[in-house]
């Protein structure tokens, strides 16, 4: 009998969709098909639709976006005013690795939208630092790439801008004029700070790629070859560009890679010693993840389910790592994570027929305007996994009121199946 290769469940051959988890199972897993993963793919044409019109949306609605090149550069006042405008990058990994576990294939989805996360980062800078986007412009009139890779104004200041957004300590390592390859060293990037036998910094590959067509157009792909979660001394990326899209030379983790690095951020979640050093910090700047969870929650139906049950397996194996026993436990340890994860400030409530969970400063939709959409949705599978496995009960957890559709806090309901 054929199964879901996101979830496992099993599936019968006249099925276009999982009933569990809403995956396309008719899809043929290549990239050179129209449909690269599920149910709906950011295939070239959307990817630089998004880039073109769906920017637009971003930039109007998310003050997280619009205040980029501020944070990057000088001080700005947070639009979340007790946690502040950065998180752990424990969260930022648990979003991102979750994702790919159900499916690793999946990562060339990540890798699309992190080329937009990219391009948007490196036009809120060009917007915000004075002077900066007219050097630009007169670099890129040369026609030639390199002059705008090798100017020290453009060094210095993205070194800057990676480092106060907690993305890394980058480096140039060269610009290779004839191939039109230009080399990035960085330490300590999010992605890097577990191991593995394989590269793991797709998305860091991608947003390199995506800020080069905001300075310079054209396309532009990359590769990762060296990685510190492998043990090499810092992580090496390559961005080159080339006339026509191809595919990204990505190392294609399996799931149990994915599964064992899955373990290691949770693990290092629950017992919380610093990852980084003192002068980076753990923490990152907001607008990867808010961009990236609103991406993976507009695509299309099946990836908002998806979303919430890969949080819903991080719960679970939160809880059986904390080893939490009963509903009083479980929630007041989730109220503390996510003040540890800087996820949102929770509290909860207990009602005859349900538990209302209240939420200040989500991480997914503080400072975003009223777009009628509920972002909080991997947050609520956290929680329901939480509570399946601390109480040994079914509860389904939805989000029914989030700071994305116009209500002043986010809040969720917790009911016992």
């Amino acid at each position: 009998m054929p199964k879901c290769p996101a979830c496992n469940t099993k599936t019968e051959k006249n099925w276009t969709y999982c009933p569990h988890c809403a995956t396309r199972l008719d899809t043929s897993i290549s990239f050179d098909s129209p449909q690269i993963i599920s149910g709906y793919a950011l295939d070239r044409t959307r990817y630089l639709w998004e880039r073109q019109q769906g920017g637009k949306v971003i930039f109007q609605n998310f003050k997280i976006v619009q205040n980029l090149g501020k944070v990057a550069f000088k001080e700005v006042e947070p639009v979340r005013k007790q946690l502040g405008d950065f998180e752990h990058i424990n969260l930022l990994n648990l979003r991102k690795f979750s994702f790919p576990h159900l499916n690793p294939n999946q990562i060339y989805e990540l890798y699309a939208i992190s080329k937009l996360i990219g391009y948007y980062m490196a036009n809120a800078a060009l917007g915000d630092i004075v002077g900066f986007s007219v050097l630009i412009e007169k670099l890129s009139k040369t026609g030639l790439f390199w002059k705008i890779f090798e100017n020290e104004v453009y060094q210095k200041k993205h070194k800057i801008g990676w480092k106060n957004a907690g993305g890394g300590f980058i480096q140039s390592g060269g610009v290779d004029r004839t191939t039109k390859r230009v080399s990035h060293h960085i330490r300590e990037c999010p992605s890097s700070i577990v191991h593995a036998l394989r590269s793991v910094c797709f998305m860091e590959v991608g947003a390199l790629c995506g800020e080069a067509e905001a300075l310079f157009g054209g396309i532009w792909d990359g590769r990762e070859t060296k990685c510190q979660a492998k043990g090499d001394e810092y992580n090496e990326i390559e961005i080159y560009l080339h006339e026509k899209e191809e595919k990204p030379e990505i190392d294609q983790l399996t799931k149990e890679e994915l599964d064992n690095i899955l373990n290691e951020i949770i693990t290092n979640s629950i017992e919380r010693t610093p990852i980084r050093s003192k002068e980076l910090t753990d923490d990152f700047y907001i607008i990867a993840d808010q961009v990236l969870n609103y991406y993976l929650l507009s695509l299309s139906p099946g990836h908002a389910v998806m979303s919430k049950y890969a949080g819903k397996i991080c719960g679970e194996r939160i809880a059986e790592k904390a080893e939490l026993r009963g509903l009083d436990p479980a929630l007041s340890y989730l109220e503390d994570l996510f003040l540890y994860l800087k996820a949102g400030i929770l509290r909860s409530e207990k009602k005859t027929d349900r538990i209302i969970l209240k939420m200040q400063e989500s991480v997914y939709a503080a400072g975003v305007n009223n777009i009628h959409t509920n972002l909080c949705i991997f947050l609520a599978g956290i929680i329901e996994g939480t509570l399946n496995k601390a109480t040994e009960q079914k509860w389904d957890v939805n989000e029914m009121k989030c700071l994305a559709s116009g209500f002043s806090e986010c809040e969720f309901w917790a009911k016992k199946l």
